[in-house]
C-alpha cells in the first residue's frame, strides 16, 4: 500500500517507520527513570542518565556507578535515526527497497529491545553496578521508594514497535 507525497509514492510501512523513528528520538528527551517516595517524585530524562543522576546540583548517583542501562536512551535515539534514514533512502537514492526495509525493521527491533531492557533492569538496583549503590537503592526501595521506567522509555518502545512493524510492511510490499 502506498501514499503520494510530493509527487513520490511512499509505502505506508515507510511512513510508520518515520513516525516510529521520530517517537524514538523524542523519547530521549523525556523521563526514562522516575524516582518516587514520600509524596515526592523526581524524573530523569534520557539525556541525564549517561552522566549520572543529580538533584539540585547534588550528585546522588555518579555516572561511573551506573550499569550499561544508562546507554539505552542514547541507543534508542541512534537507532531511531537509523530507522528514519532507512525509510527515507529509497525516496532520495537508488538503494534497494528490500535492503532499506530490513534496516528499518532491525533498527525498530533494537529500539524495542533497549526499551524493554531498561524497563526490566532500570527499575531498582539494576540501574547501578557498585555494591554500595545497589545496597543503598535496595534499602530505599524497602523504605517505600520506587524507581520506575518513565514515559520516555515507553514512548521509545512504541516508536520501536512502529518502526519494526513498518519495516516488516515495507519488506512485504517489496517482495
Amino acid at each position: 500500500m502506498e501514499v503520494q507525497i510530493g509527487g513520490k509514492s511512499v509505502s505506508v510501512g515507510n511512513l510508520l517507520v518515520i513516525v516510529g523513528g521520530i517517537l524514538a528520538i523524542i523519547a530521549m528527551f523525556l523521563a526514562w527513570s522516575v524516582w518516587s517516595g514520600g509524596g515526592e517524585s523526581v524524573s530523569f530524562a534520557g539525556t541525564n542518565l549517561m552522566n549520572g543522576l543529580t538533584i539540585d546540583g547534588l550528585e546522588i548517583l555518579p555516572g561511573d556507578q551506573m550499569s550499561f542501562v544508562k546507554f539505552m536512551p542514547i541507543l534508542t535515539l541512534i537507532f531511531g535515526v537509523i530507522a528514519i534514514i532507512g525509510a527515507i533512502l529509497p525516496m532520495i537514492s537508488s538503494i534497494n527497497e528490500k535492503t532499506s526495509s530490513i534496516i528499518c525493521a532491525v533498527s525498530g527491533l533494537l529500539v524495542v529491545i533497549f526499551a524493554v531492557l531498561f524497563i526490566i533492569m532500570g527499575s531498582g538496583s539494576g540501574l547501578v553496578t557498585g555494591e554500595l549503590y545497589k545496597y543503598s537503592i535496595d534499602m530505599m526501595i524497602e523504605a517505600g521508594m520506587s524507581i520506575d521506567a518513565g514515559i520516555g522509555c515507553y514512548l521509545g518502545l512504541i516508536g520501536g514497535i512502529l518502526a519494526l512493524v513498518g519495516g516488516g510492511l515495507a519488506f512485504k510490499d517489496n517482495m
